[in-house]
């Protein structure tokens, strides 16, 4: 029970850890109005990594770690403030949980991701489907608390959705690759690298667009 509880806490911490540094720097490189999700969020796709190797005992770290990051943003001294901190820390969780639980149901945990049916019922579940109903559920949330205009809840909404869904797409099998175990990093230079890069470009071309 002891040993239970320690690697409890100590998966919990390396989450809040990774997660938040993910998720501060791109906050600081990434933002873009009007809302303040991000253009990609990588941290989905580690929370969702870290659900699927670690199983649903990190959800907790998942919520803190995006609650710090939205007291960082928007304090947490007033009404709106706080509900959405809460908000913020409880769709992290949500996007987490449904994109794990979509892929245990319909993928398989133990699926190696060799077959192309099953690689791109992980991107679909993981990614895109999973990211819908916690982006509606931010939106809702920032409207209803007068953070965002009607004519602003589209581009509010895809902005949620598409940061998410490329935070999944593009870090959850890095992370899965990277510490998924000896047959998993036999997969580095094909997969790992080539992501990687379409990270980079994507960034170049984010930071290249907002600057003009």
């Amino acid at each position: 029970m002891t040993k239970k509880i320690i690697s409890f806490f100590i998966d919990n911490l390396i989450l809040v850890l990774a997660y938040y540094l993910a998720a501060h720097l791109s906050v600081n490189f990434l933002s873009a109005p009007p809302t303040h999700a991000t253009a990609i969020w990588p941290p989905t796709g580690i929370s969702l990594a870290a659900v699927l190797l670690r199983g649903y005992k990190v959800l907790p770290a998942i919520f803190v770690a995006d609650l710090i990051i939205a007291i960082e943003i928007a304090g947490f001294s007033d009404f709106v403030a706080i509900m959405f901190s809460l908000m913020v820390g409880f769709q992290a969780m949500m996007t987490a949980w449904l994109g794990a639980y979509l892929i245990r149901r319909f993928v398989g945990i133990n699926n190696q991701l060799i077959d192309n049916k099953s690689i791109i019922l992980f991107f679909l579940l993981g990614g895109p489907v999973s990211l819908v109903v916690p982006a509606a559920f931010a939106l809702a949330v920032e409207y209803w608390l007068g953070m965002v205009e009607s004519n602003e809840i589209l581009l509010g909404f895809l902005t949620w959705w598409l940061g998410g869904t490329i935070g999944a797409i593009l870090f959850a099998p890095i992370i899965l690759i990277i510490f998924g175990g000896s047959i998993q990093r036999t997969r580095i230079v094909s997969i790992v690298v080539p992501l990687s890069i379409v990270f980079v470009i994507l960034v170049c071309l984010f930071s290249y667009t907002k600057d003009h």
